[in-house]
């Protein structure tokens, strides 16, 4: 595990929208700045590491939880689904196939 700086906030430890007061707390560091995250792991493209959700919502980015970052394992390839967007195509919610993380892991050949 690793120690990384919130991407929701951006590192101030307070609700980056103000919703409920500007004294609250960010909802995925809990105030302290930074979170956990497993290794290895990549940028979230589905919200291209803002930990945000796409298209101007104020929520936490349903792939990532927030953190910018998502846990991916091993050498990968692009998704052939979303072709490494992490969207789907015409609605842009996460894409089903690689759950938005725009890579699949990659298939070992195939011995001939």
């Amino acid at each position: 595990m690793t120690a990384i700086r919130c991407a929701f906030c951006q590192g101030k430890g307070s609700d980056p929208f103000n919703c409920l007061s500007r004294l609250s707390r960010c909802q995925v560091c809990g105030g302290k700045g930074t979170v956990m995250v497993e290794e290895p792991n990549g940028m979230c493209v589905y919200c291209r590491g803002s930990g945000i959700q796409p298209y101007g919502m104020r929520v936490t980015c349903q792939v990532c939880g927030g953190k910018g970052v998502v846990r991916f394992g091993g050498p990968g390839e692009a998704c052939p689904d979303c072709r490494g967007s992490g969207r789907t195509a015409g609605n842009g919610l996460p894409c089903t196939h690689c759950r938005g993380r725009g890579a699949i892991p990659r298939r070992p050949a195939l011995p001939v």
